[in-house]
């Protein structure tokens, strides 16, 4: 098994969907182990990343150790709050994320909901395979990033109307933060975490099906002498509506990416895409993940949280 460890901490415990106002929404996400591959969505872009987790080499699917922070002791100076802790491990066909989901950046309060140490395991394959028809997500955590923090969708909870967070301006100045039980997460691109988050092909984290998720800079070129930015399908359709399934629709063809805000690259990787406009981060699986739930249709979750 080949590991880098950052820093290792106990093992699972569960992840509380999103809520805001201290209250619980419902049941717990544990352990995420999913398998998944690639979809369709092409556009004439040349993106030339490699970055793919599934990237193969000599001794099999490469492991995405690499593309994960090193998340650093005493990052910012805020007494009360344990350092944060992240381990990344592969073996042939997982990749494994062990972490504490406390932030390297300074925390700051924008829920009622005060920052906890969660003992959290993700186990992801390290090659997707395709859904026949995109997956649903439900509440609670859909991905990781390479911080070692949780990815929710761009949603809240039933009882808020499903708003989205980054429109009814609930997010920190790093588009995160924290559910009941002190389970911080982001919503929407987080920049904060690079020193340049216009590299084409920079991996902001992995949703639970082994996609990778990259930054919106694409080249159009083969050289890569120029670059431009992605955008999402999804239209604003409700200027006075901040319910995420009410304010805004995918029309496929109004941008470069497919309703799970991700495309195919010349290469032939699928990729999802963090981008400036809706959905922010992807709204539904191209793979195959026990975290979806059923077929995505556009709607809101059914059944409660994930």
């Amino acid at each position: 098994m080949r590991t880098t460890l950052i820093s290792m901490l106990a093992l699972t415990m569960a992840l509380t969907a999103c809520g805001e106002g201290g209250a619980d929404d419902g049941t717990t996400i544990t352990t995420a182990a999913i398998n998944t591959t690639t979809v369709a969505a092409t556009t004439s872009v040349v993106d030339v990343s490699t970055t793919t987790a599934a990237a193969a080499t000599e001794d099999g699917p490469a492991c995405p150790d690499q593309h994960f922070l090193v998340v650093e002791v005493n990052a910012y100076e805020q007494s009360g709050y344990p350092d944060p802790e992240l381990a990344v491990s592969c073996d042939e066909t997982t990749f494994t994320v062990v972490t504490n989901n406390i932030p390297n950046f300074e925390f700051v309060a924008i829920t009622p909901n005060d920052l906890a140490a969660q003992d959290l395991r993700y186990e992801i394959p390290l090659v997707p395979t395709e859904r026949d028809t995109p997956g649903a997500m439900g509440l609670g955590a859909v991905g990781v990033s390479v911080s070692g923090l949780n990815l929710f969708g761009a949603f809240e909870a039933p009882r808020d109307g499903y708003r989205d967070p980054y429109l009814d301006g609930l997010l920190d100045f790093c588009n995160g933060h924290t559910a009941p039980g002190g389970v911080y997460h982001f919503h929407a691109r987080f920049d904060c975490l690079f020193d340049d988050p216009t590299e084409v092909g920079l991996v902001y984290g992995y949703l639970f099906d082994g996609y990778e998720i990259v930054s919106p800079w694409v080249c159009i070129d083969a050289a890569c002498t120029e670059t431009r930015m992605v955008t999402s399908s999804y239209v604003r359709v409700d200027e006075n509506e901040l319910g995420a399934f009410e304010a805004w629709e995918y029309q496929e063809g109004s941008g470069d990416l497919d309703e799970c805000n991700g495309m195919t690259g010349a290469d032939g990787v699928y990729r999802y895409y963090a981008t400036d406009e809706f959905p922010y981060l992807p709204f539904c699986f191209h793979g195959v993940t026990t975290a979806a739930r059923g077929d995505f249709d556009g709607s809101a979750p059914q059944g409660g949280p994930a």
